[in-house]
């Protein structure tokens, strides 16, 4: 059984045999013999966008999966949801990387992914501010103020910052 190609659930090997007697006569006659299946789950924040071989899933993510077959989930490092803003953090056993592979065990997986979430502010930018103040006490008027407006634009799976 090849553990690696296509991940679908609706597979399956079909075995021929053939038998032919002295005489010439034959009989072919054959088997399908079905894949063991598993659940796999993937807890996380609702509405993520999680990459399973290939094809983009929102969390929670529940599939199918023949037992042995490797399979991929990528997190994404961040993403925008609304005004959140998600960092990847850990998988459930502890693993940084966003990336995971595993063969497809006999029981049922669950797993979870973890993010570090912020809010964005309803603020226009930033706003800095020099002063000449020997005493350190901010009590004079400050001599120079800069300020930048930022805006963050989302971009589907990232955000970026202009």
């Amino acid at each position: 059984m090849p553990v690696v190609g296509e991940t679908s659930t609706d597979v399956f090997f079909r075995i021929y045999l053939t038998a032919r007697d002295t005489q010439g006569f034959e009989k072919t006659v054959w088997r399908d013999v079905q894949p063991v299946k598993t659940d796999i789950s993937v807890a996380g924040p609702a509405g993520i966008a999680l990459n399973v071989d290939g094809q983009i899933r929102p969390l929670p993510a529940f599939f199918e999966s023949v037992v042995g077959m490797v399979r991929t989930i990528q997190a994404p490092e961040i993403q925008q949801l609304g005004n959140t803003v998600y960092l990847f953090d850990h998988w459930h056993d502890g693993s940084t990387d966003p990336l995971i592979a595993f063969a497809t065990p006999e029981t049922p997986v669950a797993m979870e992914a973890f993010f570090n979430t912020y809010t964005l502010g309803t603020g226009t930018g930033l706003q800095g501010q020099y002063f000449i103040d020997p005493e350190g006490d901010l009590d004079e008027p400050p001599v120079l103020t800069r300020e930048r407006i930022l805006r963050l634009i989302s971009t589907g799976a990232t955000a970026l910052r202009m």
